[in-house]
């Protein structure tokens, strides 16, 4: 399994692998997740907080993975997350 982190304090140049090293952008997180797609099962944890949408995120089915390595999009733990 793959857990990848995003937040709204993180960096996009951060590896995403864990709290320390989150992503900062949802766009830059579903990049890194369809890298891994089809390999593993992964989770895309994100942090409490607004992330804002400078462009649509579009996701397609791809985005969802397969059955064998499906794609989790959910908040940290209980935060409260928002895109705007």
């Amino acid at each position: 399994m793959i857990d990848l982190f995003i937040s709204p304090s993180g960096d996009d140049t951060a590896s995403g692998t864990s709290l320390q090293e989150a992503f900062a952008t949802p766009h830059r997180a579903v990049l890194a997740a369809r890298s891994y797609a089809g390999k593993k099962p992964i989770t895309l944890y994100f942090r409490g907080g607004t992330y804002p949408l400078k462009q649509s995120l579009v996701l397609s089915v791809p985005d969802s993975g397969s059955e064998s390595a499906p794609i989790v999009y959910r908040p940290y733990e209980q935060e409260s997350v928002r895109l705007t």
